[in-house]
């Protein structure tokens, strides 16, 4: 790493109150489940223990999305996203010029969500893949109504509510007007 690396962090606007309350219901309800499945474990010990482990771990994984904030780095010519389970690498190389963008994802037409194909979503709250209604497959850490979105040369968008947009787009070399 050279001396002259510098590093500029982004972090995803705040999770909104209703994220969190579904995020809070979904892991108690989990782990009422979990209680539920190891107090019946005397019918078939090995399948409901199993079956209470499995959801354990479901409640622990709601549990560190809910905890977990995502943040964003651009620093050694790449923009890292760290988040929990869909954190990544994109080299700044590999963002297509010119196509970074503030959007509203609920109205715009390229950036709207139709499909979750690998990821969380709860209202307010998006995590992971999606496909996206002009933009196909879009890797999406979305926390508020309005994001920066851009293309990849890997075939694949991706979408970030972070609190500075145009800063971020100023960070990774694409300027928005």
């Amino acid at each position: 790493m050279s001396p002259n690396t510098t590093t500029q962090i982004f972090a995803l606007q705040p999770m909104p109150r209703r994220a969190r309350i579904w995020l809070n219901g979904i892991t108690l309800y989990l782990l009422l489940q979990a209680a539920l499945v190891f107090w019946l474990a005397g019918l078939q010990p090995i399948a409901m223990t199993i079956a209470g482990l499995s959801t354990l771990a479901i409640a622990g994984l709601m549990l560190w999305f809910r905890m977990a904030s995502a943040t964003v780095l651009v620093k050694d010519g790449a923009l890292t996203l760290i988040a929990p389970l869909y954190g990544r690498a994109i080299p700044l190389a590999h963002i297509l010029s010119g196509t970074a963008r503030i959007v509203a994802p609920a109205t715009d037409p390229t950036y709207r969500m139709t499909l979750r194909t690998n990821g969380l979503a709860v209202p307010g709250y998006r995590l992971g893949w999606f496909r996206a209604a002009g933009a196909g497959r879009t890797l999406v850490a979305q926390s508020a109504d309005s994001a920066l979105a851009f293309q990849t040369t890997d075939d694949y968008a991706v979408l970030l509510s972070v609190a500075d947009r145009p800063g971020l787009a100023r960070a990774i070399g694409q300027p928005i007007g």
